[in-house]
């Protein structure tokens, strides 16, 4: 086998007809160095994260190009909480409580007893609808799967591998996830041996190593068929963590802070701070912007 192609993020997505299933395929390796880094995760809670926001890429196929899905994790562990917020194109943001989750003792305290899945769909205008499942698998791409099957009705599969190196630069070195989703004329028997094949060695061994070449995924669709594929209306994007925070839209965080308290900083010249919760960029503020806004 010739030495592996340096690829740099993509997703694809597309239908295998004569299984009548759809399917996403992501690499999202530089998005979450990017994100770890931003947020100083630890081993632990990288691991986590880079598997929220990978399931999320792969579900930016189910929105249309002018969406947002948000997706908020709760668990009742030491992981309190992961969100992140994905577009149609798949730009992605995220954040996560704790970032710091190596302390921990037991690995089922990570996640405690159980938890929910919450998604919100909304475009520019208006919050088209939301849901709320049970993360009773303790896990946030089963967890994430399990509300698509249960609160959407889409039977999905989904699996996110991660690899990481002692590279503080670049700590992840490879990141791929696989989802794979029942449409109307598939038939839920077969549809469930696909799912399962997700979790076989043949599959695993497949999204442990990077791609080839840009058509290299239709090995790990060949994998779950079982057979050669026929895949039609083949689309692809290139995933990024982006956040959308601005200096305009911190500026009306300010709003939320009593007026007396404006008038002060304002009177005493003292600059005022906003930092966002997402990539951690720091917005400052004085005199002549708090006079303004009062």
């Amino acid at each position: 086998m010739s030495d592996p192609v340096a690829t740099g993020d993509l997703l694809y997505r597309g239908v295998i007809s004569g299984c009548h299933a759809r399917f996403s395929y992501a690499q999202t390796t530089a998005l979450c160095n990017a994100a770890v880094l931003i947020h100083g995760c630890d081993p632990v809670a990288a691991h986590i994260f880079c598997r929220a926001l990978s399931a999320s890429v792969l579900s930016s196929t189910m929105i249309d190009d002018d969406e947002r899905m948000t997706i908020h994790w709760k668990y009742d562990g030491a992981l309190n909480s992961v969100l992140v917020d994905v577009g149609a194109q798949a730009e992605v943001r995220g954040m996560m409580n704790p970032t710091s989750l190596c302390d921990v003792d037991e690995a089922g305290e990570i996640h405690g007893a159980g938890g929910s899945v919450g998604i919100v769909k909304s475009n520019a205008v208006r919050q088209l609808n939301s849901g709320v499942s049970d993360a009773g698998l303790l896990d946030v791409v089963e967890d994430l799967a399990y509300f698509f099957s249960t609160s959407d009705q889409i039977e999905t599969g989904m699996i996110v591998l991660v690899q990481f190196v002692a590279d503080v630069r670049q700590p992840v070195q490879l990141c791929q996830g696989f989802m794979i989703q029942a449409m109307p004329d598939c038939d839920l028997e077969t549809f469930e041996v696909l799912r399962r094949r997700l979790g076989e060695q043949a599959f695993r061994q497949l999204m442990a190593r990077p791609l080839t070449a840009d058509n290299a995924f239709e090995d790990l669709v060949r994998c779950v068929c079982g057979e050669p594929a026929d895949i039609v209306s083949l689309s692809s994007a290139t995933p990024e963590y982006r956040c959308r925070c601005s200096r305009e839209k911190c500026r009306s965080v300010l709003r939320t802070i009593p007026r007396n308290e404006l008038r002060r900083a304002a009177e005493t010249g003292e600059a005022m701070a906003v930092s966002c919760h997402f990539c951690n960029e720091r917005y400052s503020f004085g005199s002549d912007d708090i006079n303004a806004l009062l």
